[in-house]
């Protein structure tokens, strides 16, 4: 933040950065504009850092056919698309005409839009209407978010000796992905897939469970799982693990095209957790809900409610799940909470739901003023009709609106951005300049 505040007032803006660490610029209005209504550009400054970066943290970019992508490491347009259209806008501050305005750059999206629940109430922010550039679908504008919901789990396994060898199986080369905005895709999750795999072994392998990990965000669907485990019959256990694999790779070919894979590997001995313990961690795992849990009933092509089991490991002898729950409706929250302790008590799992880390949705609101600008703008550069929607994925909209501005008008846009929190990511280039003219028009217009 330090480097973009420095940007920032280098251009000339004001700012002020409140305690958690987001920080707000402004700039005046154009002579004669003093009394418009101030409006907001907002956009997160922490990204996904997912891949192999170079030399002081930087993304490896390269263009291919119009899109700005990497190939090796994820690149950041999620969300520095909003900073940059930011600066753009304050270096060129004296081009266009324009009323008050401000700009808010918010910290840890990423990790459950702390930032912007952390964010002080009245008068801080000035503005309200804001204008949110961190959607991911070109001429979709948002008008509704989820809202999120961190649960963990935690249980203390009891390990013994165990005759055998000790193996490590890996899978990984799934397609992955954000686990709101893709998790009606039916994407793999690897340690649902793992534990699908280790249950149908025990068919006709006695083995013991050392450990089991996979994913690294809240907001990623895991792409790779390891189990370690001791067994005496290992060829039967391999065998019967890739057959089931090669099973769930034919049910998924059309959404799992990197084809994932499977790998065994005889390592140092570990002492395992108990039979009881290892079954009590598998069927957790296999009961732990990961996908939609419900469609928006008014919303065509929107999931409403879902959940993503995202981390899964162990720390000594402490098994750990951590699941993200997602809402677009709030009288869901409690809902997901109760299923969530019920998973808990009925498996004898410790179950931690912090409710100070809970974000509430960003409900509907199709009728705005500045819906109704950023829409005619729209269908004036374009010539063509925006679709207006809602998102499940957390936006932070409503987590601005949950801080003390209830009358906050906001809407959300953004270019064509694929592959979020992937290696994969890539964005088009022509529709990030169309974005940026889109929010530049629309601030012009907001000063009429």
């Amino acid at each position: 933040m330090k480097v973009v505040k420095g940007w920032f007032e280098q251009m000339g803006a004001e700012s002020k950065m409140d305690d958690y660490g987001n920080c707000l610029f402004s700039i005046p209005a154009t002579k004669g504009k003093e009394d418009v209504k101030p409006i907001c550009v907002q956009g997160h400054l922490d990204m996904v850092a997912v891949g192999n970066f170079e030399e002081g943290g930087k993304a490896p970019l390269k263009i291919v056919d119009g899109w700005l992508t990497s190939g090796v490491s994820s690149i950041g347009a999620d969300d520095g698309i909003a900073v940059a259209s930011m600066l753009a806008m304050v270096e060129h501050k004296d081009t266009f005409v324009h009323g008050p305005m401000e700009f808010l750059t918010t910290v840890d999206e990423e990790v459950g839009l702390f930032g912007a629940t952390k964010l002080p109430g009245p008068p801080f922010l000035k503005s309200r209407a804001l204008l949110n550039l961190d959607s991911e679908d070109w001429g979709v504008f948002s008008t509704s978010c989820a809202g999120g919901i961190n649960i963990f789990y935690t249980y203390d396994v009891k390990r013994e000796d165990f005759k055998g060898k000790t193996i490590k199986i890996t899978i990984n080369d799934f397609v992955s992905g954000h686990s709101g905005v893709l998790i009606h895709e039916g994407r793999a999750n690897a340690v649902k897939w793992m534990t699908r795999l280790l249950l149908e072994a025990q068919k006709v392998a006695d083995f013991r469970l050392v450990s089991i990990a996979g994913g690294e965000k809240h907001n990623v669907i895991p792409d790779v799982c390891e189990a370690i485990i001791v067994t005496e019959k290992v060829a039967e256990l391999e065998e019967k693990m890739k057959q089931v694999h090669e099973f769930a790779v034919k049910e998924s070919k059309a959404i799992e095209v990197n084809t994932p894979k499977i790998k065994f590997e005889e390592i140092e001995a570990q002492k395992p957790a108990t039979k009881e313990d290892t079954q009590k961690v598998l069927d957790f795992l296999m009961s732990a809900y990961h996908g939609v849990w419900m469609n928006h009933p008014e919303i065509k092509g929107l999931v409403n409610t879902s959940q993503n089991v995202a981390v899964t490991k162990f720390e000594k002898d402490q098994f750990f799940v951590q699941i993200f729950a997602r809402t677009n409706e709030v009288t869901q929250m409690q809902w997901i909470i109760n299923t969530a302790t019920a998973l808990g008590r009925i498996a004898g799992f410790n179950v931690r739901i912090p409710t100070d880390e809970m974000v509430k949705p960003w409900p509907a609101a199709l009728s705005s003023r500045v819906m109704d600008v950023v829409v005619d703008v729209y269908k004036r550069l374009f010539g063509s009709e925006p679709k207006v929607s809602g998102i499940h994925a957390g936006l932070e909209c409503g987590a601005i609106q949950n801080q003390g501005y209830p009358d906050l008008e906001a809407i959300s846009f953004g270019p064509d951005l694929f592959g979020a929190h992937t290696v994969n990511e890539r964005t088009s280039i022509d529709t990030c300049v169309k974005c940026y003219d889109l929010a530049i028009e629309s601030v012009k217009e907001w000063a009429q």
